[in-house]
């Protein structure tokens, strides 16, 4: 495992280079590769020097010198290289280690002029005017922004120290899963605690029912001029499909008597808040599109979904994992009793407000998988969304290099989260060994039966 590591002065990348290095880690620093420098041009290791130095190698042998010659020093794979400011540095050590991670070591500025040592100046303003130079003029700036991973240090040393160890252990499981093409989405749907998404019935789901309605599914043309297959084929078995009605928690709307009404401005206004959250691009015009739905849950057929934000990402313990959408939605009906050929479904569900997020295949390992999951469901619980069993639905896409990609639906508790991607790990390789065991055979032609 290489790890680089970057920050601003006294963020504290000395202090994680020398606990690391009690963890069985070599450490390279760049200014060691400096001083040696220094040596053989017969000057003294001064900090005037080391920067005048540096300068004129990376003049004579290009941007990523200092890349190339820390290379040089590593003789394993277990390397700490502390001090990178380059992105050409980074380029050059990760055409030869691709998998090398950059740590961003990030601390408050109070706290880092509150940890200066003797060889720092103890005016405030020359202290952090480096800073400027440093991410400026020196491209320290850019290095940061190509970080895989951030890690804040405003705490006490032990704290730190935790951090570090967990970083190291979710690294080092990250390459086992790796090993095994391991990729991991999740897809989180979090019911908003608002009125209707497209009329003005309660969201509460505590009222009896005082009538039901009886229905049937058929197959119509749709708007490109044909029949769909799925709707046809569901057709065919004349399920019937019952409906529960209620007094303020249904509507015209829900029995699709009557049209939707103007979408729910506090539900939007939440996913648009949501993609700020995620760092997600919003779309200039937003529109309501339609998903056909053959098992009747939905009245009119199909559910109602508004795309709000894509692009966008989470920060976590292994970089950030890619947010592909967010989309505001309308909650299905949920079954109340299911017969062999009947539904008997409670309208008081169908139209709850949803923000659904998907993720991108970005996470790495079960573990990660979890912790990306609850740090999703901290930020959806800094809005007004409901609480309790089936409020909130994870569903976790999973895949291993040579098998095929499954979903797995309908989490509710984040606690088996970790076990059950793991077991679905070991499924699929399980079946790939299977796979490669069962020798090929050839149909031959049977005459005279």
């Amino acid at each position: 495992m290489i790890i680089i590591l970057t920050g601003l002065a006294r963020s504290g990348k000395t202090f994680a280079a020398n606990y690391l290095k009690e963890k069985n880690f070599n450490v390279l620093t760049f200014s060691n590769i400096l001083i040696k420098e220094c040596k053989k041009r017969n000057l003294e290791p001064t900090k005037m020097n080391l920067s005048i130095v540096g300068d004129k190698l990376r003049k004579e042998l290009g941007m990523g010198a200092l890349g190339r010659l820390i290379l040089k020093e590593i003789k394993s794979d277990n390397y700490i290289l502390d001090g990178s400011r380059s992105v050409e540095e980074i380029e050059e050590i990760k055409k030869k280690y691709p998998h090398a991670k950059l740590i961003f070591i990030d601390a408050r500025p109070d706290i880092r002029f509150s940890r200066r040592n003797e060889k720092d100046p103890n005016n405030r303003k020359v202290f952090f005017s480096r800073d400027m130079i440093d991410i400026k003029n020196k491209g320290l700036g850019k290095v940061i922004e190509m970080a895989d991973i951030k890690l804040e240090n405003n705490g006490t040393e032990d704290e730190f120290k935790n951090k570090l160890d967990m970083t190291i252990e979710n690294l080092r499981e990250e390459e086992k899963y790796s090993k095994l093409g391991v990729k991991i989405g999740i897809e989180i749907h979090q019911r908003l605690n608002t009125k209707k998404l497209f009329c003005n019935c309660s969201s509460d789901q505590k009222e009896k029912s005082f009538m039901i309605v009886k229905r049937r599914l058929n197959s119509s043309v749709g708007e490109m001029g044909k029949v769909d297959r799925a709707v046809s084929f569901e057709t065919k078995k004349k399920k019937e499909f019952i409906y529960k009605v209620y007094e303020n928690e249904s509507c015209l709307v829900e029995l699709d008597e009557e049209p939707p009404h103007e979408m729910n401005r506090e539900a939007l206004v939440m996913g648009i808040q949501m993609c700020k959250l995620l760092h997600c691009k919003i779309p200039d015009e937003i529109h309501v599109m339609r998903k056909i739905v053959t098992d009747g849950s939905n009245t009119g057929g199909f559910q109602r979904t508004s795309l709000v934000g894509l692009n966008g990402y989470i920060e976590s313990s292994l970089g950030k994992v890619g947010i592909s959408s967010i989309c505001v939605e309308e909650e299905a009906a949920r079954i109340d009793e299911k017969k062999e050929n009947e539904i008997i479904y409670k309208l008081n569900g169908l139209g709850i407000p949803l923000i659904e997020i998907a993720t991108k295949p970005d996470i790495k390992t079960p573990r990660h998988a979890k912790e990306v999951a609850e740090r999703l469901g901290k930020l959806l619980r800094s809005l007004n969304v409901q609480r309790g069993i089936g409020s909130i639905r994870q569903d976790i896409n999973v895949s291993v290099k040579g098998g095929a990609r499954t979903e797995i639906k309908g989490f509710q508790e984040l606690s088996e989260m970790e076990k059950t991607i793991r077991s679905e790990i070991e499924r699929q390789i399980a079946l790939i060994k299977i796979k490669k065991k069962v020798k090929p055979f050839k149909m031959q032609e049977i005459k005279n039966v």
